[in-house]
């Protein structure tokens, strides 16, 4: 008589993601695999508790994000050979912020000898938090 045993084999919790800020609206988030090749990865955007993408890659560039506000991200991977149950979550990233809006413009008006009124136009940056 032949025995098949069938095995199964979760794969491997993803190190915890590295968040790079590269403009006012995008955070580039980068993670190693931990299990080898053949692999599906799921982020997660711990800060508005939602999926971003499912991927094969290890590094996926987020858009659409608020300036100068804070993010933070988890990733979990799942063995395509056996696409039946995703690895654990990994730890979430420190928060990162998107860049802020550079400052308006500058003017200058009413200057005297004594006195001179400067101004910067308002930019739509939000106040950061104590995050």
């Amino acid at each position: 008589s032949v025995t098949s045993t069938a095995t199964s084999t979760t794969a491997g919790t993803p190190s915890t993601p590295t968040l790079t800020a590269s403009t006012t609206t995008q955070i580039d988030v980068s993670w190693s695999p931990n299990n080898g090749s053949g692999t599906v990865f799921e982020l997660f955007n711990t800060t508005l508790n939602s999926s971003v993408v499912t991927t094969t890659e290890t590094s996926y560039s987020v858009t659409g994000l608020a300036t100068n506000t804070a993010y933070a991200f988890k990733v979990r991977a799942l063995t395509t050979s056996t696409a039946s149950t995703w690895g654990d979550w990994s730890s979430t990233s420190s928060n990162k912020y998107t860049l802020a809006q550079t400052p308006g413009t500058l003017t200058i008006s009413n200057p005297t000898s004594s006195t001179i009124t400067i101004g910067i136009d308002s930019v739509s940056n939000p106040s950061s938090n104590s995050n």
